[in-house]
């Protein structure tokens, strides 16, 4: 049994790790500073074409633009799951988990990850631009970007098991997690006033 200590043998609350839940939580880390460092660097460096100008309308319309970009995973996604039940014999016919092929059960999760991920951070990144102030109108943007690149890792590295695709799936959802955090913690400043 291959096993990492991460907590200490000394406290009742140490925990013993697999070394792939170890392999995880390492990309689960990197993804998590990345995330961090990325957002940190846009707020304080903001390029100029990822601002919108003042106000509501523009600041929807801008966000619209970035919303495209997990739109446009969440498409490519159903097309190379089309494209892998048209070229399978086995496959095009499909209509249940039982009835797929390996290869196609492998990218209908990652459709299915991807429209969970894709869904959860548009409807932030709207939310965002209706709630926060012009000057941090560059999160969305960043957001999107990880997203995509988040997309790509997670793709990449499914098939190698949970510990190659940690660091795309954290890339994709923490900017949205740091996102909704920052959005809660306005309302509640703001109700507390």
């Amino acid at each position: 049994m291959n096993v990492g200590v991460v907590w200490g043998e000394s406290r009742d609350l140490f925990q013993i790790l697999h070394q792939k839940q170890l392999l995880v939580l390492r990309g689960m880390i990197a993804a998590g500073l990345t995330t961090a460092a990325a957002l940190s660097l846009a707020l304080a460096r903001p390029p100029r074409s990822w601002l919108p100008a003042p106000g509501l309308e523009a600041s929807l319309s801008h966000v619209s633009t970035w919303c495209m970009l997990p739109l446009i995973c969440l498409a490519l996604m159903i097309a190379v799951m089309a494209r892998a039940r048209f070229l399978s014999a086995d496959d095009i016919d499909a209509g249940s988990d039982l009835e797929r092929g390996k290869k196609t059960c492998g990218y209908q999760s990652i459709l299915q990850n991807t429209l969970e991920q894709t869904v959860l951070s548009t409807a932030t990144y709207i939310i965002w631009s209706v709630s926060m102030p012009t000057a941090m109108q560059v999160v969305p943007a960043s957001a999107a970007v990880l997203f995509v690149a988040g997309r790509v890792f997670f793709f990449c590295g499914y098939n190698r098991g949970a510990p190659a695709r940690a660091f795309g799936f954290g890339l994709t959802f923490y900017p949205t997690v740091a996102m909704m955090a920052g959005i809660f913690g306005r309302m509640a400043a703001a109700a507390s006033q």
